[in-house]
């Protein structure tokens, strides 16, 4: 089962693009890491939310767009230094302070900071059901791990 599916995905801002391309799917329980300043991991969230529409591909969860799936209460888009654990099955983390403790079964995309110890450290962690996405780099290619 995928909990995550995104298809060709291309986010731009100020006519340059922050994400080009982006495919990938995610399954229950696994974790997708996004490395970025803060500025950009802002807008890749609202385009992850659905509050801003991408400017090419598609994203679902669970085969739902995000709208639906936030209406349907599948998405949920977390603080940081909000309490969990949250019901929802996907959990938006636009910019990580700290790590939350969901289940399992949760599906989590966080946003990191361009901080080489705190992405070691998840990787001790999650290692075993972890992708990390670098689009932190000067050509705006993603690079998935």
């Amino acid at each position: 089962m995928t909990a995550v599916e995104v298809r060709n995905l291309t986010v731009v801002a100020d006519g340059y693009p922050i994400v080009r391309g982006l495919s990938l799917t995610a399954a229950p329980g696994e974790w997708v890491g996004f490395i970025a300043p803060p500025d950009q991991l802002t807008l890749l969230f609202q385009v992850l939310d659905g509050t801003v529409l991408p400017t090419e591909g598609e994203i679902w969860y669970y085969n739902e767009p995000p709208r639906r799936a936030s209406e349907r209460r599948l998405l949920e888009v977390v603080d940081s230094e909000q309490m969990l654990p949250s019901p929802a099955p996907i959990l938006l983390l636009p910019h990580a302070t700290k790590l939350p403790f969901p289940s399992l079964e949760q599906t989590i995309l966080i946003g990191l900071p361009p901080s080489r110890l705190f992405i070691e450290t998840i990787y001790k962690i999650f290692s075993n059901n972890y992708k990390l996405i670098d689009i932190h780099t000067s050509s705006r290619e993603v690079h998935v791990e």
